[in-house]
Order: structure tokens, then sequence, then C-alpha cells
């Protein structure tokens, strides 16, 4: 099913195409992703920044040579000792969904959490209306630990559900 598929880490040539998705999920599901800073405003350098730096990975899905989604995960605090890692920014061109491809976004991101030796809990959070998250991530042991009421950009105040798993 997924052959014609490809995950790999995307690098800092790779800025643009980062840039391109991660747009485009803020701008077309703002109901479900929230910028922690405006990235309609990063330069090259920041967006190079983004996909290089030593506490977090960002992942690129491919069909082909064409980039159709993108996750990444960061070291909780941007501190490259933590023991607790956040899964985070995972978007699937709307084409591609419902087949099955989000495992791929887990077994790459696990797999570098792994990679770090000293990664004991993967976080995970999520609305609690986004349907594609709570299928995803319930194939995985995954506990709930809270669930508290957030303003989105999209204006809705609707619970943050947050959930952990240890590896």
């Amino acid at each position: 099913m997924t052959s014609q598929f490809s995950i790999r880490k995307l690098h800092s040539d790779d800025w643009a195409l980062l840039k391109e998705l991660r747009l485009e999920s803020l701008r077309l599901h703002p109901n479900f992703f929230y910028p922690s800073k405006d990235e309609t405003k990063f330069t090259e350098e920041e967006w190079r920044g983004r996909v290089s730096n030593a506490y977090s990975a960002s992942f690129g899905l491919f069909d082909s040579s064409q980039m159709i989604g993108l996750t990444a995960v960061v070291r909780e605090g941007a501190d490259p000792q933590s023991s607790r890692a956040h899964f985070v920014s995972s978007y699937l061109r709307e084409a591609y969904r419902r087949r099955g491809l989000s495992k791929l976004f887990f077994e790459a991101r696990l797999q570098w959490a792994r990679e770090q030796k000293n990664i004991r809990t993967i976080i995970l959070e999520h609305r609690d209306d986004n349907e594609a998250s709570k299928r995803a991530q319930a194939k995985y042991n995954f506990k709930l630990i809270s669930a508290l009421d957030f303003t989105w950009p999209d204006g809705q105040v609707r619970p943050s559900l947050l959930y952990e798993m240890e590896i």
C-alpha cells in the first residue's frame, strides 16, 4: 500500500519544502494548528534553522519526489538533554489522507527519539475534535493525561488533549 511513499529527515536545503507545507497547514487548518510564532515572517535562515537544530527533527513524506506531508519531533524546552520529546506539526495533504500514512510519521519520529538514547517520554497533543489524530495515536500506547480548554486560531474554545507514552 505505501510502496510509492517514502519518509526522510529534512535537512537545511529542504527549508523551502518545509515552509510550503507548514504555511499551507496553518492557512488551511487554523482549527488544528497553533503556531508559536508568526511563521509567515520567517526568513530563509529561520526556516533552515528549524530543520537543522540539535533538539528536533522534521520529516517529509514524499510521493515519489513531491513532498505531501510533514511531521516533527522536538525535545521539550528545546533542550538537547531533555528526556521528554513532543510529536508536533503532523500534516498530510488532503488527497493522501485515510491511507494509513500516519504510521510512517509515527515510526520515523519514534526511531529518531529512540536513537537519542536519553528520551524516555513522548508527548502528543491535539484538539479534541481532531478525529484523524485520535485514530492515529490510538494505535500506539499513548495515555490521556489531561484535557484543558484552549482558544484556537479559528476562535473556538475547545479542549486540547494531552497524551504521554513511555519508550
